[in-house]
């Protein structure tokens, strides 16, 4: 029971973990999706109001303003400092309104909103736009948190089993009296169980600094294991060489 608890609770972590990861890389499918609440968040007006349309505009309406100020807002016309991110703005826009099923999309985020705390897409977007930087150290607080869970959640497992374990005991004790030595050994097994118990030590962090601090210090040492190994070997196959040789010496004299 213990192994298999465990096995779910690491499993289940390893997954969120991906989930995390997999957010920074290219998804075709929400790409569209997700450049349009970049957008909606972007401009402070909504689409239509850029346009000076309104809602319900036609698709024909829609082309005509688009076209009327695209020669308003090109930066070769338009001298404001901001020229070009009006331009690429009503591009942007342009680009989703004429799309049917994008503007239907666009019409529901006008109605409900933008995707707050209570939905994936929200952590999703904002670990989309995070440096690699700021990734690793999001990913290295989740694997921190997450492996200290873990080995809490083995501990509180082995409790656990400890737990229905001396119930069934005291039921058997009820018919037999269970001699000295049983007790003394279940009585060291809870102290051992005891210790078991996770500390702040445990985390990934100090584990991982532990074993970069042993690797380095023993460096010296591994390096001269190699290097003595290697001279061993280099001997072993220079006396090897030595014996086929005399060998073959010997073959040859006997022959002559």
């Amino acid at each position: 029971m213990r192994i298999l608890a465990a096995g779910r609770t690491g499993s289940s972590f390893l997954f969120c973990v991906t989930l995390l990861v997999s957010a920074v890389l290219p998804g075709t499918a929400w790409d569209a999706d997700l450049e349009l609440l970049d957008l909606v968040e972007e401009i402070p007006q909504t689409f239509y109001q850029f346009l000076k349309l309104d809602q319900v505009a036609s698709a024909a309406e829609i082309k005509k303003a688009y076209r009327r100020l695209s020669l308003i807002l090109h930066p070769d016309k338009n001298k404001d400092e901001n020229a070009e991110t009006q331009f690429r703005q009503l591009v942007a826009i342009y680009e989703v309104l004429k799309d049917e099923q994008r503007r239907r999309r666009y019409d529901d985020i006008l109605e409900n909103g933008l995707p707050d705390w209570r939905q994936p897409v929200f952590y999703y977007r904002r670990v989309r736009k995070m440096s690699n930087a700021e990734l690793g150290i999001l990913l290295f607080l989740i694997l921190t948190v997450g492996h200290y869970a873990v080995i809490w959640s083995i501990y509180l497992e082995k409790q656990l089993d400890e737990l229905l374990s001396k119930k069934k005991k005291e039921k058997k004790k009820k018919l037999s009296t269970r001699p000295a030595e049983e007790l003394k050994w279940t009585s060291s097994d809870r102290s051992d169980r005891t210790q078991e118990r996770p500390h702040w030590q445990d985390i990934l962090p100090l584990k991982l600094s532990i074993w970069l601090y042993l690797s380095i210090k023993n460096l010296p040492q591994t390096v001269h294991e190699v290097k003595q190994f290697y001279e061993d070997y280099q001997q072993i196959k220079q006396q090897q060489k030595e014996e086929a040789e005399a060998e073959q010496e010997a073959v040859s004299m006997s022959g002559g």
